[in-house]
């Protein structure tokens, strides 16, 4: 159970990087957790690929 801890400590770790990462583009990450789980929505960037290309 502890090395399940320190994993789910690490994954969200890593997810609220990419909150930091895409928040000067003004993309949201969002973490939505609770005692058992944690859902990540991230937007479709579909069309929005080529904004990168200006920046």
């Amino acid at each position: 159970m502890k090395s399940f801890i320190l994993h789910r400590f690490w994954v969200l770790h890593g997810i609220k990087n990419l909150q930091r990462q895409y928040a000067p583009y003004g993309t949201r990450v969002e973490i939505l957790k609770d005692e058992k789980e944690f859902i990540v929505k991230l937007p479709f960037v579909g069309g929005d690929v080529n904004r990168f290309n200006t920046i």
